[in-house]
C-alpha cells in the first residue's frame, strides 16, 4: 500500500511538472513567434529601403499578371469591394464588434483585444511605412483611384487582417480546436481576398500585401496576452463599479460559463 501510494503521488508530481512546462512553453512560443514574424517585416522592408528587395521578381511577375488579366467589368467591381477593405470601414467594423462584444461579455477583455489589435497594427504599419518610404507601383499600372502615398505594408490589408484575425481568435477562444481552426482559415481567406483586391487594382506589390497579413497576425497573436496583463494590472486600483468589467479572472469564468455543458466535463489536454 505504501509503494502504491508513493507511485501514484510521484505520477500525479511528474504529470503535475510536465503540465506546467507544456504551459510556460506555450505562454512563451506565442510571442516569441510573433516578434519573428514582426522581424521578418522589418528585415524585408530594411531590405527594400536599400533597394535589395529580395522579393522583386515576384513583385514584377505578379504585377505583370494582373495587368494583362483586367476585364472593365472586374475592374468596377473590385474598385468599389477594395473600398469595404479601406480604412473608415474598417474602423466602423471594428467599433461595432467592440461595441457589441462588450456588451456580450459584460468585460472589456474581447473587445478591448479586437480594438488594440486592429489600433496596434495599423500604427506599426504606418510606422513601416514611413521607414521604408517605398514607392508604389506605376501609375500606367494602375487600374482606378489613382495612389501615389507609401506602400509598404498595405494599410487596407494590414486593417483587414487585424480584424479578421482578432475577431477569428476572440469569438472561438471558448471553442473547439475544429471550430478554432475553421475560423482561422476563414480570417486568412478574408485577408487574401483583401489583398487580392489591390492587387489587381495594382495599387500594391505582392510583398506590400504579404507583410501586411504577417504583420497583422502577429500582432493579433500577441494581443490577448498584452490585453490580459494590463487588465491584471489595472484592475486591483479600479473602482468596485468598474472592476468587474476588467477584471480578467471574472472574465474567465464568464467564458467558462459560455462554454457547452459537455466541454464543462472534459479533460483537459496536456
Amino acid at each position: 500500500m505504501l509503494c502504491s501510494a508513493s507511485l501514484q503521488t510521484l505520477t500525479v508530481s511528474t504529470q503535475d511538472h510536465t503540465t506546467r512546462l507544456l504551459y510556460m512553453r506555450h505562454r512563451y512560443a506565442v510571442p516569441v513567434l510573433a516578434m519573428l514574424l514582426i522581424a521578418l517585416v522589418v528585415g524585408l522592408g530594411v531590405a527594400i529601403a536599400v533597394g535589395h528587395n529580395p522579393m522583386a521578381t515576384v513583385d514584377n511577375s505578379v504585377l505583370h499578371w494582373t495587368v494583362g488579366h483586367r476585364s472593365p467589368a472586374a475592374t468596377t467591381v473590385m474598385s468599389g469591394v477594395t473600398n469595404l477593405f479601406g480604412p473608415a470601414w474598417v474602423l466602423t467594423w471594428t467599433l461595432l464588434a467592440t461595441v457589441a462584444l462588450i456588451l456580450r461579455d459584460d468585460t472589456v477583455m474581447r473587445g478591448l483585444t479586437v480594438l488594440s489589435t486592429v489600433a496596434v497594427a495599423g500604427a506599426l504599419g504606418t510606422v513601416f511605412k514611413a521607414a521604408c518610404h517605398r514607392i508604389r507601383p506605376p501609375l500606367v499600372d494602375q487600374a482606378s483611384d489613382y495612389e501615389v502615398g507609401k506602400s509598404f505594408p498595405s494599410g487596407h490589408v494590414t486593417g483587414t487582417a487585424a480584424l479578421v484575425c482578432a475577431l477569428a481568435l476572440a469569438l472561438t477562444v471558448a471553442s473547439p480546436a475544429i471550430w478554432r481552426t475553421v475560423a482561422a482559415v476563414l480570417a486568412l481567406a478574408i485577408s487574401i481576398f483583401a489583398a487580392a483586391t489591390r492587387l489587381y487594382l495594382g495599387v500594391h506589390w505582392f510583398s506590400d500585401v504579404v507583410a501586411a497579413i504577417v504583420l497583422a497576425g502577429a500582432v493579433a497573436l500577441v494581443m490577448p496576452a498584452v490585453v490580459r496583463e494590463l487588465c491584471v494590472a489595472l484592475s486591483p486600483h479600479a473602482s468596485p463599479r468598474f472592476k468587474p468589467y476588467i477584471d480578467p479572472s471574472i472574465d474567465a469564468n464568464h467564458l467558462r460559463r459560455l462554454q457547452p455543458e459537455s466541454e464543462h466535463h472534459a479533460s483537459v489536454a496536456p
